[in-house]
């Protein structure tokens, strides 16, 4: 049950993130009453279910962000993710790996999570020993390992740097 709890709360904790730095970046995916929509893709379909039920929840207790899930098949998921980020229109939160994830780092398009973590004192010792450091770079923390157990260490959900918010306006 602990790496449930690790998952979803590395997956809300990027939710979260990205909820907080929607406001800045005055999204255009944000309603006239202020609800957000958050696009955030995936390619397990096996695991679609268990996100849902995580947005769901996250949508509960925060009735002005809504979670509208994308599933893409593997091979599609890379194809369509690129081009999604080479026109400016990448999802807000995505599923990401540890193979990528330098090259989006490096290409400024995902968000430093590291300021988030510290803000919310998130306790990373949940995660085996060495399952986190994939995902820093140069100090700055681009993603959490999605359970805390080797099996499923290379992905995590990934916070966009795209329309939701910009570097000026949120000052990172």
């Amino acid at each position: 049950m602990r790496s449930l709890r690790v998952r979803a709360g590395a997956a809300l904790l990027c939710l979260a993130a990205s909820a907080t730095l929607v406001s800045c970046g005055g999204s255009d995916d944000t309603a006239a009453d202020g609800t957000v929509t958050l696009d955030y893709w995936l390619w397990d379909d096996r695991q679609l279910p268990a996100y849902e039920d995580c947005a769901a929840a996250f949508h509960e207790d925060n009735p002005k962000i809504k979670i509208k899930i994308t599933q893409t098949a593997w091979l599609q998921y890379w194809q369509n993710l690129t081009t999604q980020l080479v026109s400016g229109e990448a999802p807000d939160v995505w599923v990401n790996q540890t193979t990528y994830s330098p090259t989006y780092a490096t290409g400024g398009q995902i968000l430093d999570l590291q300021p988030l973590v510290e803000r919310d004192d998130v306790d990373l010792s949940g995660y085996q020993p060495g399952l986190t450091e994939p995902w820093v770079k140069d100090g700055k923390r681009y993603g959490l390992p999605r359970t805390g157990t080797p099996w499923r260490w290379s992905t995590t959900p990934t916070c966009s740097r795209s329309r939701a918010w910009t570097r000026t306006t949120c000052g990172t």
